[in-house]
């Protein structure tokens, strides 16, 4: 095998390794407040069969979520794993698969500047604020608008509506991306 490629795989492991880290610490000591408690409740309504938006305003998303938070309090039931740092695992996976996205998006730029790139994103205190501590879902949807951009642009284009779709269908908001994709 080359030397670039050996490079090039060390270079993705650091960043996997940085990134889960810096976010599977702070997650694991992090108790069940504010958000993450309404998360459990909302997660306890849709695992016995209600519906998330009948909580007074405690769920105002998309109904995706709702599903991963339940499959969230089914594992915490069945594994005796704290919710707490359950919810947070797909925000800390999509963090992790976000730098690693960058640095291949960045790749062009030359391989010192994006892994530079991708560092910084690793160890972004904002995010790693959002995912490994709030355990807030936002780098999922992120995730889902990066991906549905690079296999617009890069690979296959019929992949991006559906991702585009997925990261819709846990926040509203990226629908304004529509006319965007739609022009192209």
């Amino acid at each position: 095998m080359s030397t670039f490629l050996e490079k090039f795989k060390k270079k993705e492991i650091l960043l996997i390794v940085i990134t889960l880290l810096l976010r599977i610490t702070p997650s694991i000591y992090t108790p069940l407040i504010a958000d993450l408690s309404a998360f459990f409740q909302v997660g306890s309504t849709v695992l016995s069969g209600g519906s998330p938006y009948s909580l007074g305003g405690a769920y105002a998303y998309p109904p995706l979520w709702g599903y991963i938070e339940a499959a969230s309090v089914w594992i915490t039931i069945f594994i005796n794993i704290p919710f707490a740092f359950i919810i947070k695992i797909p925000s800390i996976i999509s963090d992790m698969l976000i730098a690693l996205l960058i640095y291949k998006i960045s790749k062009s730029t030359g391989n010192k500047l994006a892994f530079l790139l991708a560092l910084f994103y690793a160890v972004n205190p904002v995010s790693i604020l959002i995912s490994g501590f709030h355990g807030q879902f936002d780098t999922l949807m992120l995730l889902m608008i990066l991906i549905a951009i690079y296999t617009f642009k890069w690979s296959k284009r019929w992949v991006s509506p559906l991702f585009l779709g997925i990261a819709i269908a846990l926040k509203s908001f990226p629908v304004l991306l529509v006319p965007f994709f739609l022009l192209h």
